[in-house]
């Protein structure tokens, strides 16, 4: 229950709750209530179901706050109607950081004093201070919060205190908590060893005594109504009577823990010579006639009680038999005490308090909730001593008006006569006060002080009230299915365990069932291992089709099917160049394995790809099981294959460096070998000696891709020529019991038995990693495989594991001739056709490149791009697209054709010509553009304004983070001829398109009256044109960036960035996409490109559950373009500690490709932060760079060359909280010596701003480089702020700026304003201000987790590779696992996680 002092505990324990159930966004605000109505049928507006939807949740939620708010902060959120206000209302109350606030708690905290409470009630307590404390802004160290801690404690823990203090090191809070209760636990045991096992207090009639031992004269005295008396008793020291004096009529005291200690010390004084006790034995006033009617339970005397009686501790003593007297001998674990009891036995259903008592009892089981039966063997001990079973245990709740009371742990014993409350353990278990005055009894709230339950002194026993309609003792009973509504939906088993704990008063055991429930949390039912099993062979058989593989194999296949029996796992492979091939492949598989095996098929388990589906048609005697759509795993057995396979094959390829597009061999020939190893489910023999009876051959195998010298003597011309030649060995051959050889510089396949091995050789890997300077062997496409052995050899043991539909087999009689010695000694190393005996002309090998690392490059565009009309005017499909340029042109009316006037300035034309290419690299369509020679524009004359602005990068980063958190779609929009779209404001006139003059008047020119590209004012006329249409349609530009346009509006939310004529919308409604689309169509021309998957050069791609960025086709045109396709890569951009300086090296004669270059490597740092500063460092010397700036430069791309898939990650997340980091070289430039600044911004775990830039000016000392750094990420903050508000996100945290200078840092934070500071008065001056606006945090960073020293300096390869995995950089892996078809859809899947076709 929310009070004045425990809002952390509350809301530590709220929280949880709401992140759970994914509600915490109605509380903090970020999810917003939806439009209350929408546009219906005919524009009529009707109510909207998601705000309806939204409104209930709330609703719930709000309910479920207010009751855990005590009524002392009702109150004082009564106005707040949604939970979100409920909210921010609690948050401001409890976290108000006035002085007067924090002086109190810190007097509080320092003047605190256990007393008699209990230590764990005293730890929480000073916990709760310090808790406090830190919600208003002024923590507390633990250190001091030790010292407080120590200083309450009182005289007894004296002994504790100094051994705590005279420790070394520091004592932490959670191990003084441990200590101090253990510490507590054996004073208290000691203390029990000691005390008597019998009770203290017996039951009385009118005319006993139970005062002796204080002196009172008659019970009598009790009843008067001027004088109160108090009746307290503790675990220890028994129980006790105080009377007060007549001067204190009427004067209720409260019974706390802080009273009862007072009272103890009161009762203690008594004692003593002086006192009312005297020597002995107990034995005091021994002729008093007030204590002569009281009779001991233990000797049976007359005169004393059982707490004077100097027998109590002998336990060999046996007095003469009471009435249910317990034995003096007998032993108890644990004793429970009910001490109160009435002279006359009378059923009573009210409960009544009892302050000797240590455990609630009750002797009817209907007064509990919840119960279990009592293991234990303790029995509760009354008045008289005897000792009563207990039976069960549970718990209740007395439910009143303000709050309910909760009983914990009331024992069931049948035999005691009334229903006791253990005031100690009320007081544990409730944060109330109980007051007793002469006639009645109050429980009150400890807070507030309202009577929560009213009790009558009844025969000297304190009754509470029978229940009534506001205040009553009663047990209410909820039914399950209300409390599971009220818990937002939570399982049936939370119910129970809430029950159990007595958290809630609910009828567990009713269990029912919830359509809300299985409509929200349907998910896959967990998958069995299967029972059945095989007997025999082709029993059942297992098949699958893997692929489109990335790359077409040299025989054209991109697809291969396996078959595996189940009953010995062996497993057939084929590969095929269409899906359409399966059928014919499972007709000659079904054929061939029949008649090796002699048994047939009898059940086939596939997916239900329409693949399969001809085969049900076509074989009704085969039993056809098909898995269920979307779900592999039920056909795991060949989806673990596929991954088995794949990740073997590739391990083999990776070690060999063989070229993808061998994949069908290799693939073939690691089946060949899969067969032939154990398996977990045929160990272990291998599935190739279960189907066929007999042990495999493993002498027989190689290494796949190993050097190797097969036979050529039948080939040669004369006995000179060299009888064998170097290959590679390529696998094992389907047909023939002999070895794949690969000839490369021939381009033939050998296959051959005689055949010589050097397993330490890989010719592959020797050639991928030469030198660029070296020759590079090129590998053919087309193969002709000559075989070595006849036809009619086939193998002595089956081998059939691959596919039959191999190339046909050409014998040739003319092998590879080889110059003698004459003629063989050349001045080149060039390979020519002389050399290799070849006739035929030489293939254009153009397109075949290698690279030194283990990812593939896209071969480079075959067929080039026009450059003029008269080139593409021979081309049809160039010809088509000019002719639907000018149609564009036509329909848009342009231009008008008129005559010349007088000295106008006639604007020249030509046409460009582009290959639009999709992500993988293949041709979309073939565009022309007719553009303006803008360049003879005069400026005043016919243009005036030319700026256009664009959506900057890091706003589209912010967006792309935005909505993969909020899990958006993402959709990309082209506008047709966008510039057309613009209208002229100045007289501009045009020559007549090339090729296309008007042949009745080829003297006019166009007037142009829209926009045209390469016109200066054409992008500036088109951005105006669509910026004036989505302000018409509501929405709003952005203050913080011109090119972002918002439209929010009754909960729905739309995001447009637009980058000239590219655009990127994402949103939340998909219906308002659809509406925006359509009105965009019917005003521009927009092609719909679908998900957002390739813009501005940048491929956007799935990656794990979110999307990466990456730039690979743009990087491998760099490479082209500086001729470095082929170049060795290295570890990192920048040699470490290297120093780049103008005046070093020779300037270049011609630097257009230095520049050229590094302005398109500026433009690749937009999703590589890890080339930022190394980028930055050759940009600066463009004016004249040297021989020694393009080694730089090569450095760059030749790590690009190992790093092409790299990319940037956005995930999603629930933080979208702003924290920065950055730093400063200083005096890093060898030149002016200026510092360097670099910073890297995080939105949540994205990283969507980056910077390395050289200072403008010269800092004096390290503290004033990393102050200037800290400034310009201070501003960069703030535009992010500003931005994130404008799209509506903002965060709960300031932002958070880490800096690893501490006197920046203290700098920063520092109120005083140093002398030798002031010229940097400025920056400093901006800093303070936001941080004295509480704009943003300055924190301190060890410099080995500062991010921002990769955008500084060049470091090490670890320390590079360290501060690299930190920028959210992933590397896309090569996938070979293609498309998964289920039912006929086919599905992109890429293996980024590395299942590689295993079932998930």
């Amino acid at each position: 229950m929310l009070n004045h002092e425990n809002y952390l505990l509350w809301k530590s324990q709220i929280l949880p709750v709401l992140r759970g159930y994914d509600l915490l966004g109605f509380v903090d605000g970020t999810r917003s209530a939806p439009s209350q109505t929408i546009a219906g049928a005919n524009n009529i507006l009707v109510s909207n179901p998601e705000f309806l939807q939204w409104q209930q949740q709330d609703q719930l939620i709000l309910a479920w706050l207010l009751s855990s708010i005590s009524p002392s902060i009702l109150a004082l959120v009564l106005n707040c109607e949604t939970s979100a206000q409920v909210w921010q209302t609690l948050e401001q109350i409890n976290t108000s950081q006035s002085l007067a606030k924090v002086l109190e708690l810190k007097l509080t905290l320092q003047t605190a004093k256990k007393g008699s409470a209990s230590c764990a009630q005293y730890l929480q307590y000073m916990q709760s201070i310090a808790d406090r404390l830190r919600s208003v802004g002024d923590p507390i160290s633990e250190h001091d919060l030790v010292a407080y801690t120590l200083q309450g404690l009182g005289s007894d823990f004296e002994t504790f205190v100094t051994a705590i203090s005279m420790r070394q090191g520091h004592t932490s809070m959670v191990e003084l908590q441990s200590l101090l209760l253990a510490h507590e636990a054996r004073a208290q045991a000691s203390i029990r060893a000691m005390a008597s096992p019998a009770a203290h207090i017996t039951s009385f009639s009118p005319g006993q005594d139970l005062g002796r031992d204080m002196g009172l004269t008659s019970p009598n005295y009790i009843s008067q109504p001027n004088n109160t008396v108090f009746y307290i008793a503790g675990p220890q020291n028994g129980s006790q009577r105080y009377n007060y004096p007549s001067g204190q009529n009427n004067a209720t005291q409260t019974y706390t823990q802080q009273s009862h200690n007072n009272y103890q010390q009161r009762s203690n004084s008594n004692r003593g010579r002086g006192g009312s006790r005297g020597r002995g034995r107990g034995r005091q006033n021994r002729n008093n006639p007030e204590t002569e009617n009281i009779k001991c339970q233990i000797c049976c005397r007359w005169g004393h009680t059982a707490a004077e009686c100097y027998r109590r501790f002998d336990i060999r003593y046996t007095s003469q038999p009471l009435q249910q007297a317990p034995q003096p001998t007998q032993q108890f674990n644990q004793q429970h005490q009910a001490l109160l009891a009435e002279p006359v036995v009378t059923p009573n259903s009210s409960w009544f308090l009892d302050s000797g008592a240590t455990a609630h009892v009750t002797p009817d089981i209907n007064n509990l909730t919840s119960s279990l039966p009592y293991a234990g063997t303790d029995t509760v001990h009354i008045g008289n001593g005897a000792g009563l079973s207990i039976l069960n245990i549970g718990s209740t709740v007395i439910y009143t008006s303000i709050k309910p009371i909760y009983l914990n742990n009331v024992l069931h014993v049948p035999k005691i006569t009334k229903n006791l409350l253990s005031i100690s353990q009320l007081l544990r278990d409730n944060d109330i006060i109980v007051e007793f005055s002469s006639s009645y009894c109050f429980i009150k709230d400890r807070v507030t002080h309202q009577t929560l339950l009213l009790g009558n002194l009844i025969n000297g026993l304190y009754s509470l009230q029978q229940p009534t309609t506001h205040q009553a003792l009663h047990i209410a009973h909820n039914s399950s299915e209300v409390w599971h509504s009220r818990l937002v939906h939570c399982s049936h088993n939370v119910l129970d365990t809430l029950a159990k704990t007595n958290c809630l008063v609910i009828n567990s055991k009713a269990k029912f069932f919830c359509e809300d429930c299985n409509k929200a949390k349907a998910h896959k039912k967990p998958f069995v291992s299967s029972i059945s099993a095989a007997t025999e062979p082709l029993q059942v058989v297992h098949t699958d089709l893997w692929g489109p593989a990335p790359v077409i194999s040299n025989k054209g296949h991109i697809y291969y099917v396996h078959f595996i029996d189940e009953f010995s796992r062996f497993s057939w492979l084929y590969t095929c160049a269409s899906k359409a091939d399966v059928v014919k492949i499972f007709a000659e598989f079904k054929q061939k394995v029949e008649n090796l095996l002699s048994k047939k098929i009898k059940t086939v388990q596939c997916d239900g790809g329409t693949k399969f589906k001809p085969l049900m048609h076509l074989y009704p005697a085969i039993t056809f099981q098909v898995s269920c759509p979307y779900t592999p795993e039920q056909n795991g057995m060949a989806e673990r294959k596929h991954r088995h396979l794949v990740e073997l094959s590739l391990a083999t390829m990776y070690h060999a460096r063989i070229p993808f597009k061998y994949w069908d061999w290799i693939f073939e020939s690691v089946n060949f070998v899969i067969n032939r190893l154990p398996s977990s489910h045929t160990s272990p023999i291998t599935p190739f000696e279960k189907l066929f009876q007999q042990k495999p051959d493993y002498n027989f195998l190689k290494t796949i891709g190993c050097a190797c010298f097969p036979l050529l003597r039948p080939y040669t011309d004369h006995k000179l020529q060299p009888r064998a030649e170097l290959c590679v060995f390529m696998g094992y051959s389907s047909f023939h019991k002999g070895y794949r050889c690969l000839h490369i510089p021939s381009d033939k396949v050998y296959i051959s038995r005689h055949v010589t091995f050097n397993e330490q050789l890989f010719p592959f890997a020797a050639t991928s990693s030469s030198d660029s300077s070296e020759p590079v062997i090129p590998v053919p496409n087309n193969l002709t495989i000559l075989p070595l052995t006849s036809p009619s050899h086939v193998p002595t043991s089956p081998v059939c594991t691959t596919n039959q539909q191999s190339p046909v087999i050409q014998q040739h009689t003319q092998p590879p001739s080889h110059t003698d010695t004459t003629t063989s000694v050349a001045s080149h190393h060039m390979l020519t056709r002389s050399k290799t005996n070849s006739l035929r002309p030489k293939k254009n090998l153009r397109h075949q490149i290698y690279t030194a690392t283990n990812y593939p490059v896209t071969p480079p565009n075959e067929e080039s791009e026009p450059t003029c009309y008269t080139q593409a005017s021979k081309s049809d499909n160039w010809r088509q697209a000019m002719s639907v340029e000018l149609n564009a042109l036509a329909k848009n009316a342009t231009w008008e054709l008129v005559l010349p006037p007088a000295n106008a300035h006639i604007v020249g034309c030509k046409w460009l010509f582009k290959i639009k290419r999709k992500s993988d690299g293949s041709i979309e369509r073939y565009k022309a553009r007719l553009v303006a020679k803008g360049y003879t524009q005069e400026e005043g004359l016919d243009y005036y304004e030319t700026f256009s602005p664009v959506i900057k990068p890091t706003t589209v980063r912010v967006v792309l983070s935005i909505a993969i958190s909020q899990q958006w779609q993402l959709h990309q929009l082209d506008v047709n001829n966008a510039f057309l779209h613009g209208e002229l404001q100045e007289t501009v006139y045009m020559q007549q398109p090339p090729g296309f003059v008007d042949e009745l008047r080829p003297n006019h020119v166009c007037h142009l009256k829209k926009a045209l590209y390469g016109l200066k004012q054409a992008p500036r006329a088109w951005f105006q044109k669509l910026r004036t249409f989505l302000i018409a349609n509501h929405f709003k530009p952005s203050q913080a960036d011109c090119s972002l346009f918002i439209y929010n509006n009754q909960g729905t939310i739309i995001y447009i960035l637009v980058y000239v004529d590219d655009i990127i919308i994402t949103e939340n409604d998909s219906q308002a996409i659809a509406a925006l689309m359509k009105t965009l169509d019917s005003n521009f021309s927009i092609k719909d490109l679908g998900t957002l998957n390739f813009f501005l050069g940048i491929d956007v791609r799935p990656y794990k559950n979110g999307i990466l960025l990456s730039q690979t086709r743009y990087l491998q045109n760099i490479l082209e373009k500086a001729a470095m396709i082929g170049a060795k890569p290295c570890k990192t951009p920048m040699q470490s500690g290297q120093q780049l300086s103008k005046f070093a090296g020779t300037v270049l004669s011609d630097p257009h490709q230095y520049r050229a270059i590094v302005g398109m490597l500026q433009y690749a740092t937009i999703t590589r932060p890890d080339l930022t500063f190394s980028v930055n460092k050759v940009s600066q010397f463009f004016a004249e760079p040297s021989d020694i700036h393009w080694q730089a430069v090569k450095r760059i791309l030749r790590y690009i060359k190992g790093t092409l898939n790299l990319g940037l990650y956005f995930q999603p997340s629930n933080d979208l909280s702003l924290h920065a980091f950055c730093d400063a070289d200083w005096a890093g430039c060898p030149d002016d010596r200026r510092s360097t600044t670099g910073f890297a911004v995080f939105l949540g775990p994205n990283l969507i701003s980056w910077s390395s830039k050289k200072q403008q000016t010269v800092s004096r000392s390290s503290t004033e480089a990393e102050y200037r750094s800290m400034a310009c990420t201070t501003s960069e903050l703030m535009w992010l702020q500003a931005l994130l508000s404008e799209l509506g996100h903002k965060t709960n945290h300031l932002p958070a700026l880490w800096c690893d200078n501490l006197g920046a840092t203290f700098l920063a934070a520092n109120p005083v304003f140093h002398a030798r500071t002031k010229h940097i008065e400025l920056d400093y001056h901006f800093v303070r201000e936001k941080l004295a606006a509480k704009q943003l945090t300055v924190n301190f960073i060890c410099s080995a987790d500062q991010i921002g020293d990769i955008f500084i300096k060049s470091l090490a390869k670890q320390r590079f590779d360290t501060l690299k995995d930190k920028l959210s950089l992933c590397e896309s892996q090569l996938s070979l696992r293609g498309a998964v078809e289920v039912n006929g859809l086919d599905e992109s899947s890429e293996m980024d996680n590395g299942h590689h076709g295993e079932a998930s």
